[in-house]
């Protein structure tokens, strides 16, 4: 490409010529490749579950399913897993706090879903005081921890047996409440006079058969 030499004074500047369409090209192709790789990073970093910590995530063992520790708790014994779902119990002993929990499949974040699926129940033991007034009956929990076996308890007259996770960490998740003044998707103005309605023209609703009239004689 050649240069072209412009006058200015005592000053003399270069200056190339309209860069060749085909380098453009490249150029936009390059921005836009490294456009869409930042996306995915960013897209792919908000997935990573923040629920286990930094030094126990190369040690979790994901394939460990909660249906296979409900089968054969002993064999899955020490194994780290990360389960969750919703508490239905939470007490506090010596040797720490027990917190009763309906499983829940997890979201890529390791949040329990909102659905009435679920495996059954487990146990999550922490070692330590857990304030049994927040960590309260339908809460949202994600436990990482240890399989620790097995409990038998009675449910009304059923022996139950709880899998057992030692936690390592138990994870409350925010409770999501909804606004009390938040207007309903389907609300109206019952005194809304429109003279077409639903019903097409000459049936307005809900005055039909008969107009709204704000003001009677």
């Amino acid at each position: 490409m050649e240069d072209k030499v412009i006058s200015t004074g005592f000053i003399k500047r270069k200056t190339r010529k309209e860069m060749d369409p085909l380098k453009r090209v490249m150029t936009f192709r390059q921005t836009t490749c490294f456009a869409g790789l930042l996306f995915l990073l960013i897209t792919a970093s908000a997935c990573v579950s923040m629920v286990v910590p930094p030094e126990l995530r190369s040690k979790v063992n994901r394939a460990v399913l909660f249906g296979d520790i409900v089968r054969d708790p002993g064999r899955y014994n020490g194994e780290l897993v990360v389960l969750g779902g919703v508490i239905i119990s939470a007490t506090n002993r010596q040797e720490g706090t027990e917190v009763e929990i309906l499983q829940k499949p997890l979201l890529r974040t390791d949040e329990p879903v909102d659905a009435d699926e679920t495996g059954g129940r487990f146990i999550g033991f922490y070692p330590g005081y857990l304030e049994t007034a927040v960590y309260e009956k339908g809460r949202k929990v994600t436990v990482v921890g240890e399989v620790n076996g097995k409990v038998e308890r009675p449910i009304g007259e059923v022996i139950y047996g709880y899998p057992v996770i030692r936690a390592r960490k138990i994870h409350l998740w925010p409770e999501i409440k909804e606004d009390p003044y938040r207007y309903s998707p389907y609300w109206y103005d019952p005194f809304y006079y429109d003279p077409w309605g639903p019903y097409g023209p000459g049936y307005p609703y809900p005055y039909y058969p008969y107009p709204y009239r704000p003001y009677w004689p």
